[in-house]
């Protein structure tokens, strides 16, 4: 019979399989026709040498893939381990910012409950400004009748006065009596204006001082602010990493799950090439027939295992050449 083909139909393990799987059929079909036989001709080398390069290259696959899937375990593990780490920055950055909002907003009461006294005493400042300039005007009114008066009454008794200069009469009395009242109002209105100008002053200083309140209060609403939004962007940071970090756990779920099943497909698979291998270095033929009845055991295992999913289509015709092998070695010897 002539050998099988060692020509890949696709460069997938399932083909390099499928290849393998024939080749050892040939080479169990050869055996058959020359039971108890020893030494190995050139044609049953040729099937030995290809089912070997074949599941070689199959197990070479393997073996890449199984190390891809840990190079991604890994980096995954390193990934999670930097989003937990930055978990854990937002969370500390959020609670420092929380109790930086707290101490702030504590701070902004304070300088609000100022803002309020100070307007207060602004506001009693002004009545009593208001009183006091009211009591300014009806002096000034007392003030400009009395002078009022005592002007007429000057211009009155002003020709009597010049006669009798050096007497005192009831008329003059009268003006001096009008003099004094008229001198004691001055007074009173002086103190009256005094006590308005200071008022007014006072009033000024108060004003500033609110507004140096208001101006605290403004700063410390914009710093709350401020803090606000960083704690805003670092809750949505943490929800995205917390999204990110579930993302790649389920990442890291499916990755140790294929790393499992390609670890599983692949011991069988490195015992299976060893197993065909050692075919190399046997002459006698009932040896190299219980060789291959154990590889037949093998590749039937490997078929269950199932493990490798290459979405080839040679895969059923891989499962027709192992069970040809196993039919043929199932056949009496």
């Amino acid at each position: 019979m002539a050998p099988a083909s060692c020509r890949l139909r696709e460069e997938c393990p399932e083909c390099a399989i499928t290849a393998g799987a024939r080749s050892l059929v040939s080479l169990a079909e050869c055996l058959k026709r020359a039971p108890g036989g020893t030494g190995v001709p050139q044609d049953m080398q040729r099937h030995i040498v290809c089912a070997s390069e074949k599941l070689q290259t199959t197990e070479k696959k393997s073996k890449e893939h199984l190390d891809t899937l840990k190079a991604q375990n890994k980096e995954l593990l390193l990934q999670m381990k930097r989003l937990e780490d930055e978990k854990r920055k937002k969370e500390t950055n959020i609670s420092q910012l929380n109790i930086k909002l707290a101490s702030a907003e504590r701070t902004m009461e304070k300088a609000q409950s100022m803002v309020d006294t100070a307007e207060q005493h602004l506001y009693k400042l002004r009545e009593q400004l208001r009183k006091v300039k009211q009591k300014e005007k009806c002096e000034t009114i007392l003030r400009n009748i009395i002078l009022g008066v005592l002007l007429i009454y000057t211009v009155i008794v002003s020709i009597e006065y010049i006669r009798d200069a050096l007497k005192l009469s009831r008329e003059n009395q009268s003006a001096i009596s009008l003099s004094v009242l008229a001198a004691i109002c001055q007074a009173s209105l002086y103190m009256t204006q005094k006590a308005v100008q200071e008022l007014e002053a006072s009033i000024r200083r108060s004003e500033d001082k609110a507004s140096e309140f208001k101006q605290e209060v403004y700063a410390y609403k914009k710093q709350n602010e401020e803090i606000r939004e960083k704690i805003n962007e670092d809750n949505s940071a943490h929800q995205r990493i917390s999204e990110e970090m579930d993302r790649g756990r389920d990442k890291l779920l499916e990755v140790n799950k294929e790393e499992e099943e390609v670890r599983r497909y692949h011991s069988p698979l490195n015992r299976l090439v060893k197993m065909v291998n050692s075919i190399k270095n046997v002459s006698d033929h009932d040896d190299i027939w219980d060789i291959l009845k154990m590889v037949s055991q093998s590749l039937m295992q490997l078929g269950k295992e199932g493990a490798t999913n290459f979405g080839c289509s040679a895969e059923e015709e891989k499962n027709n050449q192992v069970r040809r092998l196993k039919g043929i070695m199932d056949s009496p010897w």
